[in-house]
């Protein structure tokens, strides 16, 4: 067909993999932190297991589980998760000290990657972890179906 182009494109697997290790250093950090819990403040043991929570659901979101993420939607979509990449990373910041500063960092180099793929406007989700266009029509512009449209 002339016109009609397949684009495949899959998220580069480094970005997902520093997705992946930025989830898995949250959770130990956090889990290190509990273990050698010195503080009287509650805060701090509710901020630790909600870095757990985060971490957990950024391996959610970059492994692709889908059936599992139903609750968090959002993180189904690139706008959202990196939406979220940046919260979390602002989180860490008020964490403070270097590992928030770097935190903060790396996931706000992920949720660009994120963003860019949300202004392209790829889908994340197609069944596996392709993020692909198929059947784009380049030259013609898609129009929104109309009633006169229907009726002839």
């Amino acid at each position: 067909m002339v016109g009609t182009a397949q684009v495949r494109f899959r998220a580069p697997k480094m970005i997902r993999l520093i997705g992946v290790a930025f989830g898995l250093l949250a959770i130990a950090y956090s889990l290190y932190e509990l273990a050698t819990y010195n503080s009287n403040d509650p805060a701090d043991t509710v901020r630790h297991v909600f870095f757990i929570i985060f971490g957990a659901l950024i391996l959610l979101a970059e492994f692709r589980c889908g059936g599992l993420l139903e609750w968090f939607s959002a993180l189904k979509t690139a706008t959202g998760l990196g939406c979220f990449y940046v919260f979390v990373g602002l989180c860490a910041v008020g964490r403070g000290g270097v590992f928030g500063w770097a935190v903060f960092g790396v996931s706000c180099f992920v949720a660009v990657f994120y963003f860019v793929m949300a202004c392209t406007c790829r889908k994340m989700y197609y069944g596996e972890d392709d993020v692909q266009l198929d059947n784009v029509d380049w030259h013609k512009p898609e129009r929104p179906e109309t009633a006169e449209s229907k009726v002839a």
